[in-house]
């Protein structure tokens, strides 16, 4: 009735189509959560309805001559927790409909198939969504069941069709870091190898925490740690609500849990020893060792305290252990979150760089200096506000002879690593680890080809799980910079790019 509606809704997408032609514009696709719930919600207005009544049951139905509408309306119900289901050819395609005599007769009318919303997830709908017309939902308010009956999203795959070769597209998302694909959310893990519904569970230790006053491991309290954070995870299974039945019965039938590290290496800075040394994969080896036999220790005596994982007799561990409690107890993690909050440095990794950039909250960048160099060098007498925008501006301490050599030995970065030592580095916790191992196989901006196929088939022969390969500067947005961002394509000096308690270049002090 109005043709400046009439524009507004052929920008979005929609246009008219035949009734069995019908989709959902993909406009409304790459729309914000509100704006998806107002498309749902006046679809809903317009052709859907509540049925039943609460002797025979209720619910929410959405009728259509276009499968294909429906099963897009499926999906993005999905994306709000709201289970439905296709019932095809509910109406077949010739019908009895009344004549102008108002007898039945046979006539011609398209296939009527029906999207139905039931149990919990018809409440679920009517707390995000609901109708657009206020006597659809003052009709749910008045015959609603009293009960609410949990749904059963467990599904089936009924059929496996191929359709050819298509084009894939990989993707980022800056804030949860996941997505909604065919409706479900998906955020990858690459460090848990899990079998179908497990779930993941994972702890880490912070070793710059187990050094003693003279900077030594502390083994009776990396013991004691170990002990405490496998009776805690193990705990966490069991306090746990599972959003599907089938993840909690499989999680809880193995029981597995991942403890790992994180500081590993301010750790080595702390005791002196250079990441890309001997001396430190032999210590890595001996740290990773050391917590997955006493972690599998615990497990043993909570497996004859509390009862070994279920499907114990038919693992490995059966006949070599009496009992177990988890099927598996260790994994490296990225701990990327979670290692800044402890203020040390993620996983296994190397320091990025002594300062660098980080880049957080969609677009605001922080500048970082690690806080051990920074302790070294104020012990040592070189630090100075000059030397930190120095650095700042390489990111590595190598080549800035204001350094003393020792201490730039010690604080060697990811890109001062040769890439052969960071595959020999996950080698040596992979040897001790039960699950996987987290590590980037960091690369300069000037790596080819040939120099991705060496690292991994290096990393093949040591017998790591799995690997990450990065080119630094390959993607045009990045998480940490060396002291500069890209602009415009090309890479600049970073100094108006600061921020955090001074504006400009180095805080005083």
């Amino acid at each position: 009735y109005s043709s400046k509606i009439a524009r507004i809704f052929y920008d979005l997408g929609l246009k008219p189509l035949p009734p069995d032609k019908k989709e959902v514009p993909s406009t409304v696709f790459g729309m914000d959560k509100e704006s998806v719930k107002l498309f749902l919600s006046a679809l809903f207005g317009a052709d859907g309805s509540v049925q039943g009544n609460r002797k025979k049951g209720v619910s929410i139905r959405l009728s259509s001559t276009s499968l294909k509408l429906l099963k897009q309306v499926q999906l993005l119900l999905l994306q709000f927790g709201i289970f439905s289901k296709i019932y095809e050819n509910r109406r077949l395609a010739w019908g009895k409909l009344p004549d102008s005599r108002r007898k039945l007769k046979d006539y011609f009318c398209k296939a009527q198939h029906e999207l139905v919303i039931s149990r919990e997830s018809m409440f679920k709908f009517m707390r995000e969504i609901g109708f657009c017309i206020t006597a659809k939902n003052r009709k749910f308010e008045s015959i609603k069941p009293r009960k609410i009956y949990r749904d059963n999203p467990d599904l089936h795959v009924k059929s496996i069709i191929r359709i050819g070769k298509k084009e894939v597209f990989d993707l980022s998302e800056p804030f949860t870091h996941s997505f909604v694909a065919n409706g479900i959310v998906t955020h990858n893990c690459g460090e848990q190898p899990l079998l179908p519904y497990e779930s993941c569970n994972l702890g880490s230790i912070n070793l710059t925490r187990m050094l003693n006053e003279n900077n030594e491991i502390d083994w009776n309290k990396l013991k004691r740690t170990v002990h405490t954070a496998v009776h805690f995870l193990d705990n966490v299974i069991d306090a746990n609500k599972f959003p599907l039945r089938k993840i909690e019965k499989m999680t809880k039938s193995n029981r597995k849990i991942g403890l790992g590290i994180m500081g590993f290496a301010e750790m080595l800075i702390m005791m002196g020893i250079p990441y890309d040394s001997q001396k430190a994969i032999d210590l890595a080896e001996k740290i990773m060792k050391f917590i997955t036999e006493e972690a599998r220790k615990k497990s043993v005596e909570f497996g004859r305290k509390r009862g070994s994982f279920p499907n114990f007799k038919k693992s490995i561990w059966y006949g070599k252990y009496d009992a177990m409690r988890n099927a598996t107890v260790t994994t490296i993690a990225p701990t990327g979150t979670i290692s800044i909050i402890a203020g040390c440095s993620s996983g296994i990794e190397p320091l990025f760089a002594v300062s660098f950039m980080r880049n957080v909250l969609g677009g605001t960048k922080l500048f970082e200096v690690n806080p051990v160099f920074e302790k070294i060098a104020k012990e040592k007498g070189f630090y100075s506000g000059p030397l930190l925008e120095k650095i700042a501006r390489v990111g590595s301490l190598q080549g800035i002879k204001e350094v003393p050599k020792d201490v730039r030995r010690i604080f060697v970065t990811a890109l001062d690593i040769k890439p052969e030592w960071h595959v020999k580095m996950q080698a040596a916790f992979q040897k001790w680890t039960d699950n996987a191992v987290s590590k980037t196989i960091n690369l300069p901006k000037t790596a080819k080809v040939k120099d991705v196929e060496r690292v991994y088939k290096m990393a093949w022969k040591l017998k790591c799980k799995g690997i990450t390969v990065y080119r630094y500067g390959c993607k045009p947005e990045q998480v940490l910079y060396i002291g500069e961002v890209k602009k415009k394509g090309k890479y600049v000096q970073a100094d108006e790019e600061y921020s955090g308690g001074c504006m400009t270049k180095v805080c005083p002090g």
